[in-house]
């Protein structure tokens, strides 16, 4: 779509390492982004269009208004954001608009979007993947930069001889092999996003990020559903990758309150002899003695430290107890997000595990929407706990 919009030239807000330059420009009485790409790049340019014309109507997609070209330049007229990825990692006030679990979430959300449409982006990294400061205390993450997607034909797989995208990012069969590739090369790079944001953007003081210095450094992210998660999306093996479905249905971002609910619940629905093998010996003995004492003391059923069930229904119990244990615990009972940390802090892996359990051995007739992709994603309100 031919379109008339103004840029300035000399207002340059990026400029990319192929060449490209994202001028400020206006469109009616609205701010926008125009990518000013060469000419000798006009099949680049096309392919982008062609894609933003039928694929940007998901509100993790940068948005496309149309182009226009002359004889030196085509112009893409596209959403302003606020900045990239690497700027969000770089400010804390960034980061208390939209969580970074949010953010990997929003980032995710936008790709199965992709996926779904049989799309591969192939140069997934932080400089792609753009921010809009919708107002004070609401953010939308936004993925940007289609000039070396691929729609793939056969619905599955896709061949190339030679490393697209930028090579740091690129998952290992995208760097010169000339076998078939599928979607999941994009969860690889997001991985390594996900690693970047999770860290705070830290990686990038140790140089590039790759798999094995993520590995490497994986105790950098606090949580353990995450760590367990980013091994599977690095996997080199590309069909042992989740997909953005199974990633998105994971607990590794989901909301505290959601994390605290499920566990609730799978403690009401478990059976007696319901375990899981996290770690060898005694729950409580990873526990501060005082405060299971304290809890202890609160029930007339005493807690065996060798079963899960039992670990659920401490778990459950601290919950709905919170206010008389706040002098042992203070900073965890400040908030349900800082006691989902405590547990995830000294029960490593604990939610993923009975999430992976739960899944395999309950009825998941009162657990569905703890394992199905929600259609409009929305907040996630708690129930009350149930007594004790």
């Amino acid at each position: 779509m031919s379109l008339s919009f103004t840029y300035l030239e000399d207002s340059v807000i990026a400029e990319g390492a192929s060449g490209n330059v994202i001028l400020r420009g206006h469109l009616g009485g609205r701010d926008i982004a125009v990518k000013r790409m060469s000419v000798d790049r006009v099949t680049l340019a096309e392919r982008e269009i062609r894609l933003l014309e039928v694929h940007d109507a998901h509100p993790n997609i940068l948005r496309y208004f149309g182009h226009r070209r002359n004889v030196l330049f085509v112009y893409l007229a596209l959403e302003l954001a606020t900045g990239n990825l690497s700027e969000y990692c770089d400010s804390p006030q960034y980061m208390n608009v939209l969580a970074p679990r949010e953010v990997c979430a929003q980032i995710t959300r936008g790709l199965k979007h992709l996926h779904d449409l049989n799309i591969v982006h192939r140069n997934l990294k932080p400089s792609n993947i753009l921010f809009l400061l919708i107002r004070e205390d609401e953010m939308l993450m936004k993925i940007a930069d289609y000039a070396i997607s691929k729609t793939l034909e056969d619905r599955e797989s896709f061949t190339s001889s030679c490393t697209v995208g930028s090579i740091s990012w690129a998952a290992p069969e995208m760097r010169g092999r000339p076998d078939r590739k599928t979607l999941k090369t994009d969860i690889y790079s997001l991985g390594l996003v996900f690693f970047t944001v999770l860290t705070f953007g830290r990686p990038r003081d140790r140089g590039a990020v790759t798999r094995d210095m993520i590995l490497a450094n994986l105790s950098d992210v606090l949580n353990g559903a995450q760590r367990l998660l980013l091994r599977e999306m690095l996997d080199l093996m590309p069909e042992n990758r989740p997909t953005c479905a199974e990633i998105l249905v994971q607990p590794a971002f989901w909301p505290p309150e959601k994390v605290l609910s499920f566990l609730q619940e799978v403690f009401n629905l478990a059976p007696p002899d319901f375990n899981f093998e996290v770690w060898q010996g005694d729950w409580k003995d990873l526990l501060c003695p005082t405060l299971v004492n304290r809890m202890s003391s609160r029930t007339p059923k005493p807690y065996d430290g060798c079963s899960m069930r039992h670990l659920l229904r401490f778990v459950r119990n601290l919950v709905t107890h919170r206010a008389g244990i706040r002098d042992l615990i203070p900073h965890a009972c400040s908030s349900n997000e800082r006691l989902v940390q405590y547990i995830d802090e000294n029960i490593p892996n604990l939610i993923y595990y009975a999430w992976l359990t739960a899944k395999g051995t309950l009825s998941l007739e009162n657990l569905a929407h703890f394992y199905e992709y929600p259609s409009t994603p929305g907040p996630f309100e708690c129930p009350p706990p149930r007594p004790s």
